[in-house]
């Protein structure tokens, strides 16, 4: 085969002759990392300056008691034990979460800045494993620079809950490298690295079910592995080497299906018939590629069109699609990369195609981070790794770059906050109940409770099939002093979802202003049963019982409360205004220098 085939990786190419050589060979990869690295940094570096949004960040970090305590020995076991919260099973996620506020505290741009520093090593080791695997700097370059600077990434790294999509895919491209290290000089500890590697990835995140998958794919091309001839194995061969990858990968399907249908993600199987998700999924894999090629009006959030889904477009994009694949797969001899690349997309992306509905979106740019990485390989070596007219391939591809970078810097700037996220996104989307919905929750955080009430009597006639809207509503009604009138919603709500315990504080907190505290005591039990490990439902009970003059029971609460959650200042406030009460002043002057140091609540939707 000719020296520049693109269907074979030659070990001759990273080989050089004489010291100079050897010094240019360490050296340009080394640039190129630079390079890299600074292209990236340039292009998210605003996220230093941005805030927390009020899209599970505040579930994931900020109001969850057992990330803003910090790195301790219950948090550690909370992080392994949690099944089901936020709908997810990923411990090593919440570990990275936790060791960021024991180093960092709740200041939202170091967060930031760690997601950012994890992207940036992830493209750095794709370029070296692409590089690695299939033999040429150039197109692993190409390739690694549009996974970091793509604006379809920009979600995946700049927003804080998506910790979990920019950890899970560094470690599972080290698993990657560990393989190619393994297919090139087999030996037990490079298996062993692999397999290690992906059961920490898939600690971070479930998405890296397909890698052994990919791996095959990588089998494929750029290793050879497959067929007859030295080096090489028979299909059956290379499924049942990776039988341990195989088995990591089926069981962190099985418990990820536990966590889902425990937080009740899974809710969308019972309301869309299969013909309607799978319309959904012809759309959005078709939908994937035309934003990679022009990634304009990009939404944090994409409305499901349920079951009125046109069938008839789905099943021009379902033709599309495979024509697609018919011509990867017919020109796989002289071009095995395309093939190698397009069933990286299609099958990476599989788990989160809207086949199995997780949530209520159609798609999400988040969900193409790993997949595109096979889009990107494939242009890269059909553009790089060879051919004719070489200068105008580099210009072509260096074009490709510097027209992805100021989009993606762009998008970045819209992820600087909630309301201008989510603002954004109603701009681009239209009737879109999730944004009015999420930009109420961050109006009201910031006092704001008209301007809220307004997004969340929009996102009800949009007809949000969330339970917890009216509970929102009634929320921001209890701002303005509405607490009669926001009993009906409260009341609603609490019919719709007994077991929300947002909505169960908030009736809560209506009924006791309302002057009946019988009823604003039940509630406040039935949230804190619900959610033992909140402190806002225990600090409520220890208002009540001080007003009514139990202070033994009010003491007893708030120090419950202050034991959940010791970053949170009013269970101190209360805890010292009982002390005083009942004689105390030394330990009231102690709660009350914890409550300072504990510093104000954070903005969210919690009431407390």
């Amino acid at each position: 085969m000719a020296e520049d085939d693109p269907g074979m990786c030659s070990e001759a190419r990273d080989s050089v002759e004489g010291p100079g050589r050897a010094t240019s060979a360490a050296l340009v990869p080394g640039l190129a990392c630079i390079a890299l690295a600074a292209l990236t940094v340039a292009v998210f570096g605003p996220v230093a300056g941005h805030e927390f949004v009020d899209l599970d960040d505040y579930e994931y970090v900020v109001e969850n008691p057992a990330v803003r305590g910090g790195l301790t020995q219950a948090a550690v076991r909370w992080a392994f034990t949690s099944v089901g919260y936020m709908s997810n099973w990923h411990p090593l996620t919440w570990l990275s979460h936790q060791l960021d506020v024991e180093l960092f505290g709740l200041l939202p741009g170091p967060h930031h800045m760690v997601s950012l520093g994890l992207h940036v090593a992830a493209a750095l080791l794709l370029l070296l494993t692409l590089a690695k695997a299939g033999g040429r700097l150039g197109p692993a370059l190409f390739a690694a620079a549009l996974f970091a600077i793509h604006p379809l990434h920009v979600e995946s790294v700049a927003w804080v809950a998506e910790r979990k999509d920019v950890l899970s895919t560094l470690i599972g491209f080290g698993a990657v490298g560990a393989y190619v290290a393994w297919a090139r000089r087999p030996g037990p500890r490079r298996y062993l690295a692999c397999t290690a590697l992906l059961a920490l990835g898939l600690l971070a995140k479930p998405m890296l079910v397909t890698v052994p998958f990919l791996l095959l794919l990588l089998d494929y091309w750029p290793l050879g592995r497959w067929g007859s001839g030295p080096g090489r194995r028979g299909t059956v061969r290379l499924i049942l080497e990776k039988a341990p990858l195989f088995a990591l990968a089926a069981a962190s399907g099985v418990v990820t299906m536990i966590a889902q249908s425990r937080g009740g993600a899974l809710e969308g199987q019972t309301f869309l018939p299969l013909a309607s998700r799978l319309a959904n999924a012809s759309l959005s894999y078709l939908g994937y590629l035309e934003k990679t090629v022009w990634p304009s009006r990009l939404a944090v959030y994409y409305p499901h069109p349920g079951p009125t889904i046109s069938l008839a477009p789905a099943a021009l994009a379902a033709a599309l699609l495979l024509t697609v694949t018919a011509l990867s797969f017919g020109l796989r001899r002289r071009r095995p990369y395309l093939l190698a690349g397009w069933l990286w997309y299609a099958g990476s992306l599989a788990p989160v195609s809207g086949i199995v509905q997780v949530g209520g979106q159609a798609m999400a740019d988040r969900y193409t981070y790993l997949p595109l990485v096979g889009i990107f390989l494939a242009l890269g070596w059909e553009l790089l790794a060879g051919g004719r007219r070489r200068p105008l391939r580099i210009a072509a591809a260096t074009l490709c770059v510097a027209l992805a970078a100021p989009v993606a810097r762009a998008q970045v700037r819209i992820w600087r906050d909630s309301e201008t996220l989510f603002t954004h996104a109603l701009a681009v989307t239209g009737d879109n109940w999730q944004a009015y919905y999420c930009r109420g929750n961050a109006r009201a955080a910031q006092g704001r409770s008209t301007e809220a009430e307004s997004d969340y009597r929009r996102a009800l006639q949009l007809g949000a099939p969330l339970a917890g809207i009216p509970g929102s509503l009634g929320a921001s009604l209890i701002a303005q002093g509405r607490n009669t009138e926001a009993l009906s919603y409260l009341d609603d709500a609490v019919r719709r979802n007994p077991a929300d315990y947002l909505v169960q504080n908030n009736l809560g907190i209506a009924l006791r202003r309302l002057q009946r505290p019988e009823e604003a005591a039940a509630h406040f039990q039935e949230a804190s049963r619900l959610r033992p490990d909140l402190a806002g439902p225990r600090y409520n009970l220890a208002l009540i019982y001080r007003e009514q003059r139990r202070f033994a029971d009010s003491e007893r609460e708030a120090r419950a409360a202050a034991a959940l959650d010791p970053a949170y200042a009013p269970a101190w406030e209360v805890l010292a205004t009982v002390l005083r009460a009942t004689g105390r002043p030394a330990e009231a002057a102690a709660a009350n220098r914890q409550a300072r140091a504990a510093g104000p609540v954070p903005g969210g939707t919690v009431q407390h």
